[in-house]
């Protein structure tokens, strides 16, 4: 089959669309993608003979008029690029709500899967001004005309299909890594300065990767490894949101403890994995999602980290927050505890508890990772 990936987003900094398009790739199908940042994406899809790609031109910061006007520009581009591509293609895939709002009426034209990373009740028109809400684009029109809807998350299907009243359940699809293993010559000078580093820490590291943000609870963790003494650390790495900065260096000035790494482009983190000891995943649920006003209160509690399955895939045991999307697959395969009061005390009786039954723990992850077959996932969908 041939299938066109619409991806209005930096495309490396989705992890989710990199295994698509390997998954896709592996089953011989033919991948055309439009999306930011494709010339980052790994060799082995590059230059894959079934793949095609169109590298949206990135907006120039000039004043607030002329990067709307780019921005429309560039839109535009991407969206006859998508009508070029879609000439001779069996589906056009769009992995997230904000490619679809771009789109609009053209997805209505293809058999259209559509895939959203985030739980989405409704899709403000104008989602920088929150004043301006009332004004909603229809994106629950366009899922009830979609092929199929698809989810990272099996709570967010059942949730998604009553806010937008959807015939069908959407098809669970996890933010499980299609490939893990990274090629070492792709690695940028600094990303092997940074792994140097770690791989020469003493120390039992206690690892968080993904988007540094308000609903990352990061404080109770490093008060816990401080209070650990020299046996541990907590090195963190990802994304700093511009509104979280003065915050996150604030925690940095005050806990020695913890190192940040910094941003690597995916697949590229996965490199730092396997030095680690424990895996993070501090999600904190509530409405703090203050600069992207579409996503739904609920995306933290019912969450669908691709790092749970990051952190499984190195048989790194897990400590989250108390919340379903952690709970459930903690509890079923015993790898990760969840921690119901995110107190410093409870976080370090948790590290000690996952210390005394880590080889056991790690079994558990990679029985929850391997019971995830992709394959068959991405088949279901496409027939």
């Amino acid at each position: 089959m041939k299938i066109v990936i619409a991806h209005y987003q930096n495309i490396v900094s989705y992890p989710p669309v990199i295994s698509l398009i390997d998954n896709l790739l592996k089953n011989q199908h033919v991948v055309r993608v439009v999306a930011y940042g494709t010339h980052n994406l790994p060799k082995r899809i590059l230059q894959h003979n079934n793949f095609y790609e169109y590298d949206i031109p990135k907006i120039n910061k000039k004043s607030l008029i002329d990067a709307y006007h780019e921005k429309n520009v560039l839109k535009n581009l991407a969206n006859k690029q998508v009508i070029s591509f879609m000439n001779d293609a069996d589906f056009l895939w769009t992995t997230t709500d904000f490619t679809v709002r771009w789109l609009g009426d053209i997805v209505l034209r293809y058999r259209h899967i559509m895939q959203l990373m985030e739980l989405i009740q409704y899709y403000p028109r104008y989602p920088r001004f929150k004043i301006l809400n009332k004004w909603r684009f229809p994106i629950d029109k366009y899922a009830r005309s979609a092929y199929k809807v698809v989810v990272p998350e099996q709570n967010r299907a059942y949730i998604q299909q009553v806010w937008w009243n959807l015939k069908e359940v959407p098809i669970v699809l996890p933010n499980k890594p299609y490939y893990t293993d990274v090629d070492f010559k792709e690695l940028e000078p600094n990303t092997l300065e940074k792994l140097d580093a770690i791989k020469n820490e003493k120390r039992k590291i206690i690892l968080y990767s993904g988007v540094l943000w308000f609903d990352r609870e990061f404080e109770p963790f490093a008060k816990a490894v401080q209070s650990l003494g020299s046996d541990y650390c907590l090195y963190v790495m990802g994304s700093v949101g511009d509104a979280y900065k003065s915050r996150f260096k604030e925690l940095l000035n005050r806990y020695p403890c913890v190192t940040y790494l910094g941003y690597f482009n995916a697949p590229q983190h996965l490199c730092f994995y396997q030095y680690a000891y424990i895996g993070l995943l501090p999600y904190k649920p509530g409405n703090s999602s203050d600069n992207y006003t579409n996503i739904s209160e609920l995306n933290a509690l019912f969450c669908a980290p691709n790092k749970i399955y990051e952190y499984a895939r190195f048989s790194l045991p897990m400590i989250g927050t108390n919340v379903p999307g952690l709970k459930g697959p903690f509890e079923k395969y015993g790898f990760g505890i969840c921690c119901e009061h995110l107190k410093p005390q409870e976080i370090k009786e948790s590290i000690e508890y996952i210390s005394d039954h880590y080889g056991e723990m790690k079994l558990g992850c990679r029985k929850f990772y391997d019971d995830i077959n992709l394959d068959k996932i991405v088949h279901s969908i496409l027939s």
